[in-house]
């Protein structure tokens, strides 16, 4: 007999009416009475079946009870457990205490009160973490921890590839276990043992599959155990990751056997030409390449370590590149042996000062220029400087391993101006490592206030020495230093040379609305492949009470160099004194434009002033 389950305690009857009898259908039978509950009397029909069918009706509730099942309404759960047709007597049951059955109507189903999850407890446990080849345990239980019964439960576990299981409590299939089909009653448990065994490593995701019914409905549950089974050896590797040429540093790597019983290690590894190999620890070079090997066999808990000492021998970036091949219970593990090795690119540096940089003319300034040896362990000999512009001078030494040398230490003198001048002072220094040329590059732009104009000019160059036909792009500043806004402004760019224009503007008008404020414009140019001689751009600018000129040279390899006064005319120099026949012309085209522009006064003034300056 099934578990009841009332909500409320089910009353002791009174005296119940003996039933009356009526055949109602060849296959039916109908009997009536009374029974009172609680003081109340309740009619009652019901009818029977011959295939065991129980039609019943009290209290608006009806249902049709097969026999030895169970149906429930919101106060009682009614069991039909036989009927005694000779006495034409029905019984229903709460709690134990039998009831007269009432009315009847059900269709077909049987009913099966639903298993509540919670009432279903299932547990999957075990190793959670085993060393490979080491033998684990897991373990399934199923506990019914309601008051029904659950039934068709089934029981699937997939097993992870690689992981062996062995148990007598399932059926084992290639890629999975399952169980038979069961029941568990009310308060049982049933619990399945699996022995696990892994000898490769990686992380294993044992998943157990519960179905089973509920309320004639497919139900189902999972559960996963993670296994994690570590690699069954231990790899380290250390190795610097930045050089200085002619730096001697060591790369090593080591492993250890975490298992009871051996492993073997095969070991490859390949240096660039930029290494020279001094020395080797465990590992063979194999001759006539640049490759060192290796096979060894590590007995339980043993350790090993491999190291090759090089040299960096030039300014190359180096990588080493190998693996590690390492065989433990019938599997192969790798590790890499790649290892990048940058060269540390500032062997030298330089330093270029100026004390100042906008002093009066006639005011004394100082230039300095340095050079340091970051490498320890490396003497650069026939370190080249040459100095163009303010001042012209080529200059040949050595700089010994971590010293800082001074190239030019000199007092000058701004000349004698009476109008704005930019100045540079440019430093190239030339140098070998292991047989590869580096350059180092330094600007510095002084200027020279000798009138009153708010015009500065100042021009960046992509690059300052060229080849012929290598393009070049620049920037072209223009900054008002006065309070006044400069409305108008003409500034144009030309060149001693027929070169071309391949993007951006030579010609534009800029106004600059107070004081500091800067506007850029930037084009490219294309050096001839004719050139013979260094490239000397020339930027003007003009408004209507102001004027200003700014010239910077490029160099162009190959090309005859040009003394000039003041030195101006050497790579990323300027000065307010071009040679005049190209003063001439550019006036001539300011001139011009400036006629359009209805500046013509201005200009004739600017043109004169120049003429009487290079004359």
């Amino acid at each position: 007999m099934k578990k009841l389950i009332p909500i409320l305690i089910i009353i002791l009857l009174l005296p119940v009416v003996s039933p009356t009898v009526t055949k109602i259908h060849e296959d039916w039978h109908e009997y009536s009475g009374q029974f009172t509950k609680e003081g109340i009397l309740y009619d009652f029909q019901l009818q029977q079946s011959d295939i065991e069918l129980l039609r019943f009706n009290a209290n608006e509730f009806s249902t049709i009870i097969r026999k030895g099942t169970c149906q429930k309404n919101a106060q009682y759960t009614y069991c039909y457990e036989d009927f005694d047709f000779e006495h034409a007597k029905a019984t229903i049951s709460a709690r134990g205490i039998y009831v007269p059955a009432i009315k009847i109507l059900i269709e077909k189903d049987t009913y099966e009160p639903p298993v509540k999850e919670s009432d279903f407890k299932i547990t999957l446990t075990g190793s959670t973490r085993l060393e490979a080849g080491e033998t684990g345990t897991v373990t399934l239980k199923l506990e019914n921890a309601g008051e029904t019964q659950i039934q068709g439960i089934q029981t699937t576990i997939t097993i992870p590839k690689d992981l062996h299981v062995e148990t007598k409590d399932l059926i084992k299939f290639e890629t999975t276990l399952q169980s038979t089909t069961m029941n568990l009653r009310p308060g049982d448990d049933y619990t399945y043992n699996i022995t696990i065994q892994a000898n490769k490593s990686q992380t294993y995701d044992l998943s157990a599959q519960i179905k089973y019914s509920s309320s004639g409905e497919q139900q189902q549950a999972t559960r996963t155990l993670r296994i994690e089974v570590p690699k069954p050896y231990t790899f380290q590797k250390q190795a610097v990751t930045r050089v200085q040429v002619g730096e001697t540093f060591q790369y090593q790597y080591t492993l250890t056997n975490r298992l009871d019983e051996p492993i073997t290690i095969k070991s490859n590894l390949q240096h660039p030409t930029s290494l020279i190999p001094l020395r080797a620890n465990n590992l063979q070079l194999q001759h006539g390449t640049r490759n060192y090997q290796d096979t060894s066999t590590l007995s339980a808990g043993q350790s090993k370590t491999f190291q090759v000492t090089y040299r960096q021998v030039n300014t190359q970036n180096s990588e080493l590149r190998g693996n590690v091949e390492i065989t433990a219970l019938g599997h192969k593990y790798n590790e890499s042996l790649n290892h990048a090795i940058q060269t540390s690119s500032d062997t030298l540096t330089s330093t270029l000062k100026v004390d100042r940089t906008d002093i009066l003319p006639n005011t004394p300034y100082r230039i300095t220029y340095t050079l340091t040896n970051r490498n320890n362990n490396l003497d650069i000999t026939g370190v080249e400087t040459r100095l163009t512009g303010i001042v012209n001078k080529t200059i040949t030494t050595d700089v010994r391993r971590g010293e800082t040398k001074t190239i030019i230490d000199e007092r000058l003198i701004a000349p004698e101006i009476d109008q704005n001048i930019a100045y540079q002072i440019n430093a190239t220094t030339l140098y070998r490592v292991s047989g590869v040329l580096n350059r180092l590059e330094d600007t510095h732009t002084i200027n020279v206030i000798g009138d009153d104009t708010p015009i500065v000019i100042s021009t960046r160059p992509s690059n300052r020495i060229v080849a012929p036909g290598d393009r070049i792009q620049m920037i072209v500043t223009i900054r008002n230093v006065a309070d006044s806004s400069l409305e108008a402004m003409q500034v144009e760019d030309s060149f001693n040379q027929d070169v071309q224009r391949v993007a951006g503007r030579t010609q534009n008008t800029i106004s600059l609305q107070g004081k500091q404020q800067s506007q850029a414009y930037t084009y490219e140019i294309e050096i001839p492949r004719t050139a013979n001689q260094d490239l000397i751009i020339t930027t003007v600018a003009v408004t209507q009470n102001y004027q200003a000129i700014h010239n910077t040279t490029i160099e162009v390899s190959g090309a005859e160099q040009e003394t000039q006064t003041g030195g101006a005319t050497e790579p990323g120099s300027s000065t307010t004194q071009p040679p005049s026949q190209q003063v001439d012309g550019e006036i001539e085209t300011v001139r011009q434009r400036q006629e359009e522009s209805g500046f013509m006064q201005t200009y004739r003034k600017f043109t004169e002033f120049l003429r009487g300056l290079f004359r």
